[in-house]
């Protein structure tokens, strides 16, 4: 798993193909780094590769799934990835930090130890539009949840200002 490219784990939190394929005549797309500009190119249906579409948002698919074992899978497979991958770590935070929402307890308490991981390993600051969803856990009816709340709050920076 350490030699995954970046481009083709950051494809996986993107649901548009586009960012990683050659065009035809030797012209390489450049990744823009930014999931939410993915797949601004013309590109034809058959220059669209059978493992590029299987990839394409494969970990957002997982955590938008109907049900908790697939949710619970895709923030697990996450964490690890990110540990291994400080990129991958950055981009994919956000998106672990919006699972702290979900219905049910043991996929809240998931995603909050699996960023409380991750932290552990890369000790990166969180944005300031993350931090209302972080602190909102702290008044969760649930002690598990609280807890993990405050060992994740101790092992993050904190930027109050967005670059």
């Amino acid at each position: 798993m350490e030699q995954v490219s970046t481009a083709i784990l950051w494809q996986t939190l993107s649901k548009q193909i586009g960012n990683i394929r050659k065009l035809s005549g030797g012209q390489k797309i450049a990744s823009t780094q930014d999931p939410n500009n993915a797949g601004d190119y013309e590109i034809s249906d058959d220059k669209v590769s059978l493992l590029d579409s299987a990839m394409c948002g494969a970990f957002i698919h997982g955590l938008e799934d109907e049900y908790s074992i697939v949710r619970a899978s895709a923030i697990d497979a996450m964490c690890e990835l990110a540990c291994i991958a400080k990129e991958f770590a950055n981009l994919s935070i956000p998106f672990l930090v919006d699972m702290f929402n979900d219905e049910h307890k043991e996929i809240r308490l998931n995603a909050i130890t699996s960023v409380t991981k991750i932290s552990v390993v890369w000790r990166f600051s969180l944005k300031a539009e993350l931090t209302e969803t972080i602190t909102l856990a702290l008044f969760d009816s649930d002690a598990q949840i609280r807890q993990a709340t405050h060992t994740l709050i101790g092992y993050t920076f904190w930027s109050l200002t967005n670059p």
